[in-house]
């Protein structure tokens, strides 16, 4: 009987044992299996997801070229040379387009002052009426307003050609002081009150230049946009300047704020300003934004 357990004992360790180690190779080759697969997947999908980093990557105002992974696998060269297509077609359509807002931009300078000249000469000329004081007013705003959206179609074409990628470290507030200076003798004549706040030096490196527009464009936006009595307030605080001003107008819509030309009915700009600004803000890779707190509409720029 005693020998009788112990057979039983044993075989059922042995049983145990098999079992064991029938898991453990069954363990051992599922993990393996695994490993062997994610290998295999990621190598066969390699050129899949580069393609696809070459898509979220890609941007039309930049000038870089497109290499895709060469494969053997037959959908993705498809793809490979569908994407590519795509790109070279949009691009070329991009660069036809800037090409023609510049030429246009630069041809047109020319008819524009000569139209000028020409109404000058006009006033002079002509018996002065109130009627014919009217004409000469409406026609020299009109030409006013189209020189003024053709020197911007130009410096945004320059923009996106790099013609400004010079850079230098600077503080912006000595540039702030003038800018205000200049903004407070147009606030007088509707009572806009200005407080610029630049306790502390606000260091940036950027274009001077275009620094200097971007920021004229966002005061003379607050300007312009503004109400009779209201205030414009001017504020460096933490790598980031803000510009806020009071409006009788309710928060603006920020899919189209700094769209070209999206904005130009209610008070004579041309449309561009913001644009200029957002162009300039993505050039240096700071980031803009707009924010509406009661009646204040708020610009800033984090640099």
């Amino acid at each position: 009987v005693l020998a009788a357990q112990i057979n039983l004992v044993e075989s059922e360790d042995m049983i145990r044992g098999i079992a064991v180690l029938f898991v453990l190779i069954l363990i051992i080759l599922l993990a393996g299996l695994y490993f062997i697969t994610r290998m295999l997947s990621k190598r066969l999908w390699e050129p899949f997801y580069f393609t696809l980093g070459q898509v979220e990557s890609f941007e039309l105002d930049k000038n870089t070229k497109t290499q895709f992974i060469p494969t053997d696998v037959e959908e993705f060269s498809r793809l490979n040379q569908s994407v590519s297509k795509l790109f070279e077609k949009n691009s070329r359509v991009y660069k036809s387009q800037k090409e023609f807002i510049e030429n246009a931009s630069h041809e047109l300078q020319t008819p524009l002052a000569l139209f000028r000249a020409k109404l000058d000469a006009l006033a002079q000329q002509l018996p002065f009426t109130e009627e014919i004081g009217k004409t000469l007013s409406v026609l020299n705003d009109a030409v006013t307003r189209l020189t003024r959206i053709n020197k911007n179609l130009l410096l945004l074409s320059k923009i996106e050609n790099d013609h400004y990628s010079d850079t230098d470290q600077f503080s912006i507030n000595g540039l702030l002081e003038k800018q205000v200076a200049f903004l407070m003798e147009q606030a007088d004549e509707t009572d806009v009150a200005v407080r610029l706040i630049a306790n502390e030096p606000l260091p940036v490196q950027a274009n001077a230049a275009l620094l200097e527009i971007a920021i004229s464009n966002l005061l003379l936006n607050a300007l312009r946009h503004n109400r009779r009595g209201g205030n414009i307030t001017i504020a460096c605080e933490e790598q980031t300047l803000k510009i806020a001003n009071t409006s009788n107008a309710a928060a603006l819509d920020t899919t189209k704020l700094f769209q070209r030309f999206a904005n130009t009915q209610s008070t004579g700009g041309n449309g561009l300003g913001l644009a200029i600004v957002k162009k300039v803000a993505d050039m240096h890779g700071w980031r803009l934004e707009y924010k509406f707190d009661g009646e204040m509409h708020i610009f800033l720029i984090i640099f």
